[in-house]
């Protein structure tokens, strides 16, 4: 379906061929966010340079293991150390080896643009985002851009 053989085979896929591709793919085979991991205690000033080189803009509070607790507020970041101040849950939590078509499920019924990505050992990996996911719909299967680098071209 990602593929098609000829030109008959591309029509019988027929328009929404970007939709049937959010079926047969996974979480990794997708380039993901990068985001800022914060932890408790950390220093303001580490946290800003954090911050400043991850693609998505709200922070994400981490245990010492990498393991999702939230995505921080800005009150977190008013004092010298990173506090315990979640702007909300780090929720819905995407794994590695899910279905793009139900992360983007997940997503859309958590109602945000956001997900943590974990592996295995429940640690981020990254975060998956709708503007990742649609810039990845858009573009050809061939194409090597991953969707954050498509969004910062739009920027």
């Amino acid at each position: 379906l990602m593929y098609p053989a000829s030109s008959f085979v591309e029509d019988f896929v027929g328009s929404d061929r970007a939709l049937k591709r959010l079926a047969l793919q996974r979480v990794r085979d997708i380039d993901l966010w990068k985001p800022a991991k914060l932890r408790v205690g950390e220093s303001t000033r580490d946290a800003q340079a954090k911050i400043d080189d991850s693609d998505v803009p709200v922070p994400l509070l981490v245990d010492e293991h990498d393991r999702p607790l939230g995505w921080l507020s800005e009150r977190a970041l008013s004092g010298e150390r990173v506090e315990a101040h979640l702007r909300s849950k780090a929720e819905p939590v995407l794994e590695m080896d899910d279905i793009l078509r139900d992360a983007l499920a997940d997503l859309l019924t958590g109602e945000t643009r956001y997900g943590p990505v974990i592996d295995a050992q429940s640690r981020v990996r990254g975060v998956l985002s709708l503007e990742v996911i649609s810039n990845f719909l858009q573009e050809a299967p061939t194409e090597s851009r991953s969707g954050a680098e498509l969004v910062r071209e739009e920027r």
